[in-house]
């Protein structure tokens, strides 16, 4: 199983939030409604997942990061 805190600490988009997709119904608050919101994951199970949970919920402005976290890195982007 893969702990996601751990994931998030050993590379991510600079300027991402980490919330778990298991997470995201108890801390819905965190994410703004009124601004673009761009889900990822390692390899996007999770973030279609949240994604899901997002949209039953009222937000409308999700995209999903094409090829995840494995092609963000892949194709030499920055890591924070």
């Amino acid at each position: 199983m893969v702990n996601k805190t751990e994931e998030f600490a050993a590379g991510h988009v600079p300027g991402a939030v980490n919330i778990s997709h298991e997470q995201l119904p108890a801390r819905l608050a965190e994410v703004p409604k009124d601004k673009d919101v761009v889900l990822y994951c390692r390899s996007g199970k999770r973030a279609a997942v949240a994604a899901d949970v997002l949209r039953a919920n009222g937000y409308t402005r999700l995209s999903h990061l094409e090829g995840d976290m494995q092609a963000w890195s892949a194709n030499g982007r920055p890591i924070a």
